[in-house]
């Protein structure tokens, strides 16, 4: 048979971290990356994990593989990735720590079509990491997706898709509402930042001693720019690519509306 599939991705699905580990120290740990015949590897297995079996029990596992020598890199024979299963079945921490360890374009793939329909043989949808997440990622989805739009993952309209389900579509259209709060908030807070520190100091503002008005004047001009950025970065405000990313969102979700 498939040896990949007998051997590790039985014991991974199950979250058995027990069995895993005896499998590496008998010396079969060069088998771990062993895909099945549709190019599911035993960690997509461990994230998705079994019926009932909690997700602490799925993370553990995925977490032991990845530490020791899982490919997080790997695509099955349809074009889903290991992040983008991470991102629909795993807590936004894991999410994150993974991000770090697989390519920049892995964060938006597969970026084609949409399939929702899960077998034995595909057991989990072919979408995009963001939409992953947005579809079955319920304790973790917003903060999943807002780290991949500041990432510059692309916002696309099937993966924010409605539902006939009055109370999940209530929930999704809830979450999807916190969403363009956030990326608006976050784009007034970088306004409100520019004209705080490059206007200020010109208009005068009342509100501001003449000592405080004098040093936001030397913030202005080219030369302080690294300056101008460490405050943003310590006062938590957006800048440079972040600003596009939030933008490009704000513009879908508002098409999409």
């Amino acid at each position: 048979g498939d040896r990949g599939l007998d051997l590790w991705s039985n014991p991974a699905f199950h979250g058995r971290v027990d069995v895993c580990a005896w499998l590496k120290a008998k010396g079969a740990g060069g088998s771990m990356n062993t895909p099945c015949s549709n190019g599911i590897t035993p960690l997509m297995r461990a994230m998705i994990g079994s019926y009932g079996m909690g997700p602490v029990r799925e993370e553990a596992c995925a977490r032991w593989m990845v530490a020791n020598g899982a490919d997080v890199k790997a695509i099955d024979n349809r074009g889903v990735t290991t992040f983008s299963v991470a991102a629909g079945e795993m807590s936004f921490a894991f999410v994150r720590e993974l991000a770090g360890k697989v390519p920049p374009e892995h964060l938006a793939l597969p970026d084609f079509g949409r399939s929702v329909g899960g077998t034995m043989d595909a057991p989990f949808p072919i979408m995009s990491p963001m939409g992953a997440a947005f579809e079955y990622n319920t304790a973790h989805r917003v903060r999943i997706v807002k780290f991949l739009i500041l990432r510059g993952a692309p916002v696309r309209f099937q993966d924010f898709p409605p539902t006939d389900h009055d109370a999940i579509n209530q929930r999704r259209q809830h979450h999807r509402r916190q969403l363009v709060d956030w990326a608006k908030a976050e784009l007034a807070n970088h306004r409100t930042f520019v004209a705080l520190v490059l206007g200020c100091g010109v208009h005068g503002c009342r509100d501001v001693q003449p000592a405080q008005r004098s040093k936001l004047l030397k913030l202005r001009g080219d030369g302080n720019t690294d300056a101008r950025m460490r405050i943003a970065k310590c006062l938590g405000v957006r800048t440079g690519s972040e600003l596009g990313h939030l933008r490009r969102a704000v513009a879908v979700w508002g098409a999409q509306s």
